[in-house]
């Protein structure tokens, strides 16, 4: 895990949290990914914490059937010996792949967690999961994908009103679909990518800290009033918007297929 923050350097300074694949997560990021996945239903999608269990992603992409063999068996084994090769455990990267149905998390940052499972979402809505996976390499397609994934996340947020988190998204997740955008830059331009990638990610810091600047604390939109009642051994509470999205939680209760 040493190595691992000093390989993500790079992604740190790119998108200015030093919390970007810092492999080691916390319950907060955890609670928040579980909430998440639970009100959204999703309960066949296997979560990886900072893990690196190649043996259990060649298993689950044999045995994945909600994409195609056709798919599993071509894309999918690149995809599988990818992770194999170059974990993400020392390299970084959070993702969800959709061969095996596995989003794996090395950020600790609840936004970045629910982008990628906002991913995992919009694969559970195609009907042709594997071909919606495979168009991905088709340029542009990606954009759209991310923008997908990036306002989920956000609208998720918004619509619980978990304003710290939002501000938190769009100070983090405008930065990096940016990183998109600067990579297909550099499929159509000639000149080097890191360029491409500055010139995108630079006023996406911009716009992504002014769209937070714009979003109302908790406090302002619930008055700091009771919104929901919790009972306890010493009679009934309340707990703000903001707290009952906070629960305790582990990475051992994350689906375990």
């Amino acid at each position: 895990d040493i190595l691992g923050n000093i390989f993500s350097i790079p992604s740190k300074i790119l998108l200015l949290h030093w919390k970007v694949d810092r492999h080691n997560i916390s319950s907060n990021t955890v609670s928040s990914l579980r909430r998440y996945l639970a009100d959204n239903e999703m309960n066949s999608v296997k979560v990886r914490l900072n893990e690196y269990a190649p043996g259990g992603e060649w298993s689950r992409l044999f045995r994945n059937k909600s994409v195609g063999a056709g798919w599993r068996y071509t894309l999918g084994l690149f995809s599988a010996l990818g992770y194999t090769i170059f974990p993400g455990r020392l390299f970084g990267g959070d993702n969800f792949n959709p061969f095996t149905d596995t989003i794996s998390i090395y950020s600790d940052l609840p936004t970045i967690a629910m982008h990628e499972a906002g991913h995992a979402k919009d694969a559970t809505m195609r009907t042709y999961r594997g071909t919606y996976a495979a168009i991905r390499l088709i340029p542009l397609v990606a954009l759209y994908q991310e923008a997908l994934a990036t306002g989920d996340a956000i609208g998720y947020l918004r619509d619980k009103q978990i304003t710290e988190k939002e501000k938190e998204a769009y100070k983090i997740l405008y930065p990096a679909y940016a990183t998109y955008i600067g990579g297909e830059a550099s499929t159509f331009f000639d000149g080097p990518g890191y360029l491409f990638t500055l010139a995108a990610v630079i006023p996406a810091h911009i716009i992504g800290r002014c769209k937070a600047a714009g979003v109302n604390d908790v406090s302002e939109k619930s008055g700091g009033q009771c919104v929901q009642p919790v009972e306890n051994k010493t009679g009934a509470s309340c707990t703000t918007l903001q707290d009952s999205v906070t629960v305790p939680a582990s990475s051992d209760e994350f689906p375990q297929q």
